[in-house]
């Protein structure tokens, strides 16, 4: 099969190659990778910014140290506004979840006495008690391996801290960088792999902002709903959901269960409201803020969307799933530039 390819086939079969062994190779180091991975990140992001200085003639060390600066500056500012009273809403929800879970059982009890009055099948109500000691299992478990992450967490803060570093680097060198990268490339196909290149870095700027965009006004607006209606702990709960808002589908209602919760907790009609706001909230973002910010960015049919999120997930677990769509939409590219050069070499037998 190989001797019927012509040499631009080979070519191209052997940098897909190339691509699979380095990704094998990245998974099998990736405990030494990470900090990389995060450092590239951090240049990606700030690399527009930089870009900008550069363009007024400003050297790279200096235009890199200005943009750090503001940068830092900017999360300075945050931290002293927003940490403060993150910090202490963070303490007191913690010490209050033994609280909310009597005041929810308590309501529970109530609901099942209420269920007995109307003569319910026995083996329905022991199946609602199975489901009640399965959940306050799962929830058992869940704190106990949060606890045990608290190493594992530390480790990937290094990881953090080191970005900034590294990426300095990457941001000094980006033109020598890419210019390597560049004459690896053979001069026939270098005009279409490049395109190929632009095209996923276009998808990638643009998801990557429009969805941390869309996430901060999704916690914007939750948390100021959340105060409006008298739901304790609004700041925590508002970044929640801007936090698991980055997973598509399956995130904003996900963000949503722990503000109904502690909403319920202090009664059935408050958690109604915050029901019924955070569906309309969703709705908001679903039909004017994300077509607004993103518009049709991503171009992926919903059902692919979804596997994409649930592989993901399954596989490295939330990273997986925050991940999992700009992975599945620059695969997309790939594949379907593979697919049109497949098709002109058919074309030309």
């Amino acid at each position: 099969m190989l001797a019927r390819l012509n040499g631009k086939s080979k070519k191209l079969l052997l940098i897909g190659i190339s691509v699979i062994f380095l990704l094998v190779i990245l998974i099998l180091i990736w405990p030494v990778a990470a900090p990389f991975f995060f450092a590239v990140i951090f240049a990606y992001l700030l690399r527009p910014l930089i870009n900008i200085l550069l363009e007024k003639k400003i050297c790279p060390g200096l235009a890199i140290f200005l943009i750090y600066a503001l940068v830092f500056a900017v999360l300075a500012l945050l931290l002293w506004l927003l940490i403060p009273p993150l910090l202490e809403q963070s303490h007191l929800l913690l010490v209050y979840i033994p609280d909310l879970f009597d005041q929810l059982l308590t309501r529970w009890f109530s609901l099942m006495n209420e269920m007995e009055r109307i003569s319910l099948p026995s083996s329905f109500m022991e199946g609602i008690d199975r489901l009640v000691l399965t959940i306050e299992t799962m929830i058992s478990d869940k704190i106990s391996q949060t606890a045990m992450a608290l190493p594992t967490l530390l480790k990937w803060l290094l990881y953090l801290l080191l970005a900034p570093v590294l990426s300095y680097y990457l941001l000094r060198d980006k033109g020598r960088i890419k210019r390597r990268l560049i004459s690896w490339i053979s001069a026939e196909n270098r005009p279409e792999v490049l395109r190929l290149a632009g095209d996923i870095d276009h998808l990638l700027r643009q998801f990557i902002y429009g969805y941390l965009l869309v996430s901060l006004i999704l916690a914007i607006i939750t948390a100021a709903f959340l105060s409006a209606i008298g739901v304790n702990y609004a700041l925590v709960l508002g970044l929640i959901m801007g936090i698991a808002d980055l997973i598509p589908y399956f995130g904003p209602f996900l963000g949503a269960i722990p503000a109904i919760l502690i909403a319920l907790a202090e009664g059935p009609k408050l958690a109604l409201i915050a029901a019924i706001g955070l569906l309309l909230i969703q709705q908001l973002e679903g039909l004017v803020i994300t077509p607004l910010i993103m518009g049709d960015r991503i171009g992926m049919h919903p059902l692919t969307t979804i596997f994409s999120v649930m592989a993901g997930a399954y596989f490295w677990g939330v990273a997986g799933a925050v991940l999992a769509v700009p992975a599945a939409a620059t695969l997309s590219l790939v594949i379907q530039y593979g697919y049109s050069r497949l098709v002109e070499y058919r074309e030309n037998l």
